[in-house]
């Protein structure tokens, strides 16, 4: 067993990674559960329209929850709002059934931070490639699910302290469970008050159930197939692949070695033929006014951040990486094994992994 190494926020074991694995076996299984009766259910009864669009609705809205909500603004600051816009991003991308905020987001950085290296949380390039296909096909698997149900766990305290100190994500946390009834309660609610008992079971098989295990799916697939399959016009040091296909599914998120080029950049479309449309709700809300200090590929957009990056004294909405480890920390240059000495100051760590 790999030992455990705090100063670079993963457990190994113990009882961690046992509440890791019912948890993800919970928040898999039962959505699962759920659409394979479905299948069952649908193969008897006339499917519904409303039904339908109900599936397509709350796919869409937890989609951007997730793209825009979870990554592009709690995992990497790509821009600032408003406290109830970040509640609704917090509570949109918390109805997919993919896990807390605080826990979604500390996986997330420790993706980048170790990005197809030994300790990231999902590559599909864990093991060595002994045989074509067989060897293929498990890499794919523990970077599809195989990594929710492995012996590690992301230390929060050291990915996410940010959050630990937020009360809307501590809020949206602490509530999770009841977040995730109402995820499935709303499309229920709306297939009764607009048809009755049988629109709203078929609202709830559609809108709640196939709708969570579709698009558990598609977010996985960025961390397999997303590593596997696709171009790569930015020739940075991992295996990150554009995916046109994924990109639709996703709203974008499948231009995912634009992603690993520029993490912070709250746009992932950089050539004329790439279609983002989480970035396109960012254009959007900013201007309404409802996010601001956007960042783009080229830098930091306001005078705030380009002031904390001159001075190493980052803002406290990016500081996430708040104390200093016993001996030595990781910094965060492409991989995060470039050892750092202790005396580096915790602020210049914090945007150095707010950056990565």
């Amino acid at each position: 067993m790999t030992p455990n190494n705090v100063n670079v926020g993963i457990r190994y074991g113990g009882s961690a990674a046992f509440r890791k694995r019912i948890a993800n076996g919970f928040l898999i299984g039962f959505p699962l559960l759920g659409s394979l009766y479905a299948l069952f259910y649908f193969s008897h009864h006339r499917v519904l329209p409303f039904a339908v669009l109900q599936m397509v609705l709350w796919y869409v809205v937890t989609a951007l929850g997730v793209g825009v909500g979870f990554h592009r603004y709690f995992t990497h600051r790509s821009f600032q709002t408003t406290p109830v816009m970040r509640l609704l991003f917090g509570v949109a991308g918390s109805f997919t059934f993919q896990g807390s905020v605080i826990r979604w987001i500390a996986d997330h950085r420790r993706h980048h931070r170790f990005s197809d290296e030994p300790p990231d949380v999902h590559t599909p390039h864990r093991y060595p490639i002994l045989h074509r296909v067989w060897s293929r096909m498990r890499n794919l698997w523990h970077g599809h699910v195989g990594w929710m149900f492995d012996d590690s766990s992301t230390v929060v305290e050291i990915y996410a302290p940010d959050l630990l100190r937020d009360p809307i994500a501590r809020w949206l946390d602490r509530w999770y469970p009841c977040v995730l009834c109402v995820s499935l309660l709303l499309p229920y609610l709306c297939g009764l008050f607009y048809g009755g008992y049988e629109v709203a079971f078929q609202s709830l098989l559609l809108g709640g159930f196939v709708r969570i295990t579709l698009l558990h799916n598609v977010t996985w697939a960025i961390n397999s197939i997303g590593h596997t399959w696709g171009t790569r016009p930015s020739t940075i040091n991992d295996e990150s692949r554009n995916n046109w296909f994924l990109a639709v599914l996703t709203f974008g998120e499948g231009w995912h070695n634009n992603h690993h080029a520029a993490p912070r950049c709250a746009y992932n479309n950089w050539r004329g033929h790439e279609l983002d449309f989480s970035g396109a709700l960012i254009r959007i809300l900013e201007r309404l006014g409802a996010v601001w200090a956007v960042v783009t590929k080229h830098g930091f957009v306001t005078t705030e951040f380009r002031a904390a990056a001159a001075s190493s004294t980052p803002p406290p909405s990016i500081s996430f990486y708040a104390e200093r480890h016993q001996h030595q920390t990781f910094g965060s240059s492409r991989g995060g094994c470039r050892c750092r000495s202790a005396e580096q100051s915790d602020a210049t760590l914090s945007l150095q992994l707010a950056i990565a």
